[in-house]
């Protein structure tokens, strides 16, 4: 059984069409469960993001997670605010996309602000878990190794206004330290997957934290020296979850990059096949089954609970008519989704 706890939707549809192209892929894998991740930062529906979700989950209940993601839009509430309303319209988990790059130039202060701080320690407080990307690829800061597509998508950071790559683990330290009680895990092996003796100080020093595996460039890395690779997964099995980062951004998968990202993914921790993806040249890691099953399914599991909470449809309205009197402000594909959402909710 499998669990993928990195999932995303950006708005790229109606919500049958997202479920359907999801379910291509997690039923051929045996998917039991996803954890649909809200990032309102990014995406075409941004502050209905957290909506759409919850709309999702609730078609597809009891098989969809929910993470949680905190809206930055002008005149938003409070953090903790905003996290008191998503837990209570069905949330099970926290997602933060606040420390990656591009988003943390245009939230221009550090994930560790005073404004933050009731928040996280809500979280510490209910046991919750959160998942955050902070930094990206090393070579995200040095353009002559950047791809043309990284440039063409704004993910070189060579410009004004980024933080460098230590800045951002320095960021997170300074967050762990405020709050040695989180559970969080750090997104795409954290990318230390070049230095595996730095990542497993970093485990050593947070015995909380945890490295998320949705690809971010370390199955290659770790294809070139997969047994080094293969005793960090044993030693660290319980600090390690599987995600893939699989979202609805290729609505008609005519090549089926999802499925062998998929198949990808799984190969290269249970020894299955690895389908031909990308470059190639991906050696699996082979793990132990105990442990596969650990980073494919139970770690996840203790994580986010048995089953995935149900969506309190009353919360949900009162957020849906909240918006509605601010309608007049969101963009004509915004308005397109919201209809969508108010209509599945209230019938009208």
């Amino acid at each position: 059984m499998i669990i993928d706890n990195h999932v995303h939707i950006h708005g790229n549809g109606s919500a049958p069409e997202i479920i359907a192209y999801m379910e291509q892929f997690t039923k051929l894998y045996n998917i039991e469960h996803i954890n649909l991740q809200s990032i309102p930062m990014v995406g075409e529906v941004k502050r209905l993001q957290n909506l759409k979700i919850l709309m999702i989950k609730d078609m597809m209940y009891p098989y969809v997670f929910a993470g949680f993601g905190l809206y930055q839009g002008k005149g938003h509430k409070d953090y903790l605010t905003q996290l008191t309303e998503g837990l209570a319209q069905g949330f099970d988990s926290v997602k933060m996309l606040e420390a990656k790059p591009d988003t943390r130039k245009e939230l221009g202060k550090p994930i560790y602000d005073e404004s933050f701080d009731p928040f996280y320690s809500e979280i510490e407080e209910k046991g919750l878990y959160l998942l955050m990307h902070s930094g990206d690829p090393r070579n995200s800061w040095d353009r002559s190794k950047c791809s043309q597509w990284v440039i063409d998508h704004g993910r070189c950071y060579d410009g004004e206004g980024f933080l460098s790559a230590e800045e951002h683990y320095a960021e997170v330290e300074r967050v762990l330290e405020k709050h040695p009680n989180l559970k969080i895990a750090l997104a795409h092996f954290y990318f230390l997957d070049e230095d595996l003796p730095r990542a497993a100080e970093f485990l050593d020093k947070h015995p909380n934290a945890m490295f998320d595996l949705t690809p971010g460039g370390h199955y290659e890395t770790f294809s070139k020296d997969p047994e080094t690779a293969r005793q960090f997964f044993i030693k660290y099995a319980d600090r390690l979850i599987f995600g893939t980062d699989v979202n609805d951004t290729i609505l008609s998968d005519t090549k089926g990059y999802h499925s062998r990202l998929y198949g990808m993914a799984i190969g290269m921790i249970n020894g299955d096949p690895i389908p031909d993806f990308r470059e190639g040249g991906y050696r699996s890691l082979n793990l132990p089954e105990e442990v596969a099953n650990k980073i494919l399914y139970e770690n996840s599991k203790k994580l986010l609970g048995e089953n995935p909470k149900p969506v309190n449809k009353t919360a949900v309205i009162r957020e849906i008519s909240e918006i509605e009197k601010e309608i007049s402000s969101l963009s004509e594909y915004e308005k397109a989704a919201f209809a969508e959402i108010k209509a599945y909710f209230m019938g009208r």
